[in-house]
């Protein structure tokens, strides 16, 4: 579980358009580099298909979100699928509960979309650094970023990474922060302090911010695959992880 925000309709519809804004993000970083590197496998390259793989969570994290607004949030819809009808108060636990489950998934998905592709972006180039990508997701963000790739502005792109990283693990403990030393941890990305305090619950993980956070996390893919190391890497770079091609969700 991942805490914070509203659960009104008005923040639902709110966060469905910054999803689809993102949908559209996704879909143009696919495109400009498909069309800069004609000869890669559209279906199974890792520089193509890690956008895929996040296009496809925040698709499913708008099904949701469309559910929750056109759906749970309306007392028709309860009345016609539930006899006899919740009361009020009861569906406002299922809505609050259902939302919670919704953002853990979009999190935990759009996570390992990025975990996935820098790990074998790391085992491309170097097979045997980090144990061939299969030590901690940490020291692998660190050898590839910072060793490998060295780009500029790194330390804030590893915030990032650290932040998202922090937040996916709470949910191992329902949304509470637990450190191995027990120490509270502070990452601070973009000049804004995050403070974790050691077995307590992380309270500024709303659906808009994670969502921002995804966006980062889709640019910082975008600068990764560019680069010469990875865009240059000559052998196909497939991605073990990616089983159908991404359907593009259309709505009317």
């Amino acid at each position: 579980m991942v805490h914070g925000g509203s659960n009104s309709t008005t923040a639902y519809r709110d966060t469905r358009l910054g999803l689809r804004h993102l949908r559209v993000r996704l879909g143009a970083l696919e495109t400009e580099l498909e069309a800069s590197h004609p000869g890669w496998i559209v279906r199974s390259d890792a520089r193509l298909t890690c956008f895929a793989k996040l296009a496809n969570t925040v698709e499913s994290a708008e099904l949701a979100l469309k559910f929750l607004d056109e759906c749970l949030a309306k007392g028709s819809w309860w009345a016609a699928n539930y006899n006899p009808m919740p009361t009020s108060a009861d569906t406002s636990i299922y809505i609050q509960e259902f939302s919670q489950f919704a953002k853990t998934g979009m999190l935990q998905l759009a996570f390992g979309a990025v975990e996935s592709s820098f790990r074998v972006f790391l085992r491309a180039i170097d097979p045997e650094a980090c144990e061939g990508s299969t030590r901690e997701f940490k020291s692998v963000y660190e050898c590839l970023l910072r060793t490998k790739l060295g780009l500029p502005d790194v330390d804030d792109r590893i915030a990032l990474l650290d932040l998202l990283r922090i937040l996916r693990n709470s949910i191992h403990n329902h949304g509470v922060f637990f450190h191995r030393t027990k120490a509270d941890t502070t990452v601070t990305y973009r000049g804004q302090r995050y403070d974790f305090a050691h077995e307590s619950r992380i309270e500024f993980a709303p659906w808009p911010f994670l969502v921002t956070l995804i966006g980062d996390a889709a640019e910082l893919l975008s600068v990764v695959a560019h680069s010469p190391e990875i865009s240059g890497y000559a052998s196909p770079l497939l991605d073990p992880a990616v089983r159908v091609e991404r359907r593009v969700l259309q709505e009317p």
